[in-house]
């Protein structure tokens, strides 16, 4: 699994929707891989970090917006973001920005990517439910 450097800027994939049921954001593939059993549910952290990735975001903000919401400090949650994020790269629900005016990673940062999402797993991660 590629591991997702600081400033690495995310987005929301395109090869998905999600939809807010009883408090939990359920994640459904669309593109490609349209399989039912690929259904992922996000309680609230993960609805948080799901929301904030309608616009570009870096996991240093994804953790300082995190850490506030929550009332922690961000050092405390950057590895837990980070990790999440992993695991949502993984299944295909992020992936890197694309550079462009939209994007506002900085300059000297990773250069924007999109993932390969043809890998399944199951992660455990307490956020993602496998349908």
């Amino acid at each position: 699994m590629a591991e997702i450097l600081r400033e690495e800027t995310l987005i929301r994939s395109q090869a998905v929707v999600a939809r807010v049921l009883a408090g939990e954001t359920l994640i459904i593939p669309v593109l490609d891989r349209a399989d039912l059993a690929s259904i992922y549910s996000l309680d609230s952290p993960g609805s948080l970090i799901w929301k904030l990735l309608g616009s570009p975001r870096t996991v240093t903000q994804l953790a300082m917006a995190f850490a506030q919401e929550y009332e922690v400090e961000p050092e405390m949650v950057r590895r837990d973001v980070a990790d999440f994020l992993d695991e949502m790269m993984a299944v295909g629900m992020v992936e890197g920005a694309s550079c462009g005016t939209s994007c506002d990673a900085p300059e000297d940062s990773t250069p924007c990517r999109t993932i390969d999402t043809t890998t399944h797993r199951d992660t455990g991660f307490a956020d993602v439910g496998w349908g």
